[in-house]
């Protein structure tokens, strides 16, 4: 078990990030239905409570006129994106993202094409958007309902009170600059079609064919993969018992308020900070 601990370490890593910056006095943390988001230099964003993360357009690496939507780290210096909308269909300048009547997120070019929209399978009256302090990008109906979150659509990154199941996955990006679909994938493989088990697998994609090759790390008898508040890595097997895939040491800690992810790197390197 111990090396089946650390080879999966090896692949998701604990990162921490102590803050030191004071906490933002006001924030506007809602997006209204009708209201829109722009790419621009000066584009508005909309900030969690505590300030700690926000939700908006960023320049992609070196690309002044190309924009990921996405939420990040809002207090740190590196302001480390842990969630995106459209990796693979960077959005140009001047590009908007309007919450609907429907209760969906639109991504829309000023050409008019819609390269991303969020999903909404109930279609209740929706009330407004919201940017949680737990880095999730929530949608909430007029009767306080969830109708979407970023939560249940995680790209390569995983937060604190965060829960993978098996009809999720991570995928790395491209790169450190590319936020494309990259070859690694985190992800539940249903052990034979007459149960419910489900094994938690890393493995390769082929980028272009999407064809996916054997795991690499398997870890049986899972069906959800937890982050907690304290930063571990837990998994829930099928009869609800659950254990930890970290030891104290593997998760460093700090007197100070720390900021902690768990993301499938590029690499194909899972790093927990």
């Amino acid at each position: 078990m111990a090396s089946a601990i650390a080879l999966f370490y090896y692949h998701l890593l604990v990162f921490v990030i102590t803050l030191l910056v004071p906490a933002i006095a006001q924030v506007n943390t809602n997006v209204s239905v009708g209201s829109a988001l722009f790419a621009t230099d000066d584009n508005s964003t909309r900030t969690s409570p505590s300030g700690d993360f926000s939700f908006g357009f960023r320049h992609l690496p070196g690309q002044q006129d190309q924009f990921l939507l996405a939420i990040w780290f809002a207090k740190i210096t590196e302001k480390t994106i842990v969630w995106s909308a459209n990796g693979r269909y960077p959005a140009e300048r001047e590009s908007k993202v309007e919450l609907n009547t429907a209760g969906q997120l639109v991504l829309i070019a000023p050409s008019g094409w819609e390269s991303w929209r969020s999903s909404n399978n109930e279609n209740p009256q929706v009330s407004n958007g919201a940017m949680l302090d737990t880095g999730n990008f929530v949608i909430k109906s007029k009767n306080s309902s969830i109708i979407w979150n970023s939560f249940d659509e995680p790209t390569n990154t995983m937060l604190p009170t965060q829960v993978l199941g098996f009809a999720r996955s991570l995928l790395s990006t491209m790169s450190e600059k590319s936020f494309g679909m990259g070859k690694f994938q985190l992800r539940f493989r249903q052990q034979n079609i007459s149960n419910s088990s489900y094994d938690l697998i890393l493995n390769q994609i082929a980028v272009y064919t999407k064809n996916t090759y054997g795991a690499y790390y398997t870890e049986h008898n899972v069906s959800e993969l937890i982050m907690d508040k304290s930063g571990y890595l837990l998994v829930k097997n099928s009869l609800g018992a659950i254990s930890n895939l970290s030891s104290e040491g593997e998760v460093l800690r700090t007197e100070s308020d720390s900021y902690y992810r768990a993301t499938l790197d590029f690499d194909g390197k899972h790093y927990m900070i």
